[in-house]
């Protein structure tokens, strides 16, 4: 399974991108760790690195004077209101550097990364292992029970979600889908059901078992299992997600899943209900808590004798050096007695690599 952007998409955005730097403004990039530097890299493989003009933090005194040979300034004490300010961050990083940028009187805010993603897709490759083959198996089998007339209406469902994910431009998936959604023909850059393997997924769920999906994106995960679980919660931070995720479940008719936009964390400190399988996907660094505190929201949330698949970001560093945390909660969960019955890599888009466990709480 491929799920690289097709070639058009890809140039058209490659030249979008450029387009950022055709102007007569200088071009700073927020930040000054390695996001920041990713994407000093990206300008320079795509060719523009010439127009960059240098860096902006909030903090000089946590940051270097030069970074790459170009300068680190304060954006507190940087004039130049006219320059072109380029924001690589997601989620509610995003959120705050944009308020901070616009009170500080900048208007030329670029939330650039899409383009991070665009040009990291474009380096992906196909995946060739056992689960690849039993997802590819389901997928033929699910297509093949499907008449002409409603392979066409799924086609019309998936262009329609399509104009809302590229109009809402979310982090986690704009130009294409960040999870794919075979039920209904949709490649994302995660496939769903490979994912399902992966983990061993089938092996544990059945009917009896609620589900909660920590930062579910656009569901299409959970819609996968639908079918496979009693009822299933996904709680998301982007009401673009969520919007998709409730049209698709609508369209397939599932009424066993219930997905709510909002801040995970917020929604757990008031919630009382406990749940047999946990997902956490890739969501601890952006939670913004401290791993023991990670840690006790999941372990709230579940059943004794019930499930956590816990998922880390990159281990090669796109949001810190290796995802310490990941391993931090590791530890945790190991001291409070949780059995890994599954663990290891997956690098299920063919690009970024992921270290995962399964756990059972005793």
């Amino acid at each position: 399974m491929n799920n690289k952007i097709n070639k058009r998409e890809y140039n058209s955005l490659v030249e979008e991108w450029k387009k950022i730097f055709d102007t007569n403004f200088s071009v700073y990039i927020y930040g000054a760790a390695l996001t920041a530097k990713k994407m000093l890299k990206m300008a320079e493989d795509t060719g523009v690195k010439n127009h960059v003009a240098g860096f902006l933090v909030t903090d000089k005194e946590k940051n270097p004077e030069m970074l790459d040979g170009l300068p680190v300034k304060c954006i507190y004490d940087f004039d130049d209101k006219e320059s072109v300010i380029l924001v690589p961050h997601l989620g509610a990083y995003k959120v705050e550097i944009g308020k901070l940028l616009s009170e500080l009187g900048f208007n030329k805010i670029v939330y650039a990364d899409i383009y991070i993603n665009l040009i990291r897709n474009s380096s992906v490759v196909e995946i060739h292992d056992e689960c690849m083959e039993k997802a590819q198996s389901k997928i033929q089998i699910i297509q093949s029970q499907k008449s002409e007339y409603e392979k066409s209406k799924d086609k019309v469902i998936a262009e329609q979600i399509l104009d809302l994910l590229k109009e809402g431009r979310p982090d986690f998936g704009s130009v294409i889908f960040y999870q794919s959604c075979e039920l209904i023909g949709i490649l994302g850059q995660r496939p769903s059901l490979y994912r399902v393997f992966k983990y061993g997924l089938d092996k544990i769920l059945n009917k009896k078992q609620s589900v909660l999906d920590i930062g579910c994106n656009s569901g299409f995960l959970d819609i996968c299992i639908a079918d496979n679980v009693k009822n299933i919660l996904g709680i998301e931070f982007d009401s673009v997600h969520v919007k998709i995720a409730n049209i698709v479940k609508d369209y397939l008719n599932i009424d066993n899943c219930e997905f709510i936009n909002g801040d995970a964390v917020e929604w757990a400190r008031n919630n009382r209900k406990k749940f047999d399988v946990v997902f956490a996907f890739a969501i601890h660094h952006w939670l913004r808590l401290e791993s023991n505190e990670f840690v006790k929201m999941c372990d709230d949330l579940l059943n004794k004798e019930g499930y956590l698949c816990f998922e880390s970001h990159d281990v090669g560093g796109s949001i810190g050096e290796s995802d310490v945390q990941f391993d931090e909660c590791c530890l945790l969960f190991s001291e409070k007695g949780y059995v890994a019955i599954n663990k290891g890599l997956i690098k299920d888009d063919g690009c970024i690599e992921r270290k995962f466990v399964v756990y059972c709480k005793p």
